[in-house]
């Protein structure tokens, strides 16, 4: 060690570099148990609530309606299902109530009223009640 060395070592006192490897080894652990729950909880993990929407038609200028699945776990939830004009912009929407335990197998139809002609119909925004 150089001279400048021992005096700032006399003044502030010595690093300690044994505890900083050991708090980056904690900190690495627990930040690969935080990527690895969320890609968990993302891919793997069964969803509480989920739609898929089979097909949609216009009905008139202010009606559209469309067949979806829907499947839910013990608990009862809804989901969002929004009409869309030619240029993307929302004309509608209505609110789904699914029962608890409702099967994916089973086809069901809704029919959303709209302000203007919708040519879209989307589902999304699902949650558990």
């Amino acid at each position: 060690m150089s001279k400048t060395e021992d005096v700032l070592a006399a003044r502030y006192g010595k690093k300690k570099t044994g505890g900083r490897v050991a708090v980056l080894g904690f900190v690495g652990v627990l930040l690969a148990l935080f990527f690895g729950f969320g890609i968990y909880w993302n891919f793997m993990a069964k969803p509480a609530v989920s739609i898929e929407l089979l097909s949609f038609e216009p009905v008139d200028a202010h009606h559209i309606s469309g067949k979806y699945t829907a499947l839910t776990g013990d608990q009862a939830g809804s989901c969002v299902v929004k009409a869309f004009d030619g240029s993307g912009q929302i004309v509608g929407y209505t609110e789904l109530a699914l029962a608890a335990g409702t099967s994916d197998k089973i086809v069901s139809e809704v029919i959303v009223k709209t302000v203007l002609p919708a040519t879209i119909l989307k589902a999304d925004a699902c949650s558990v009640k």
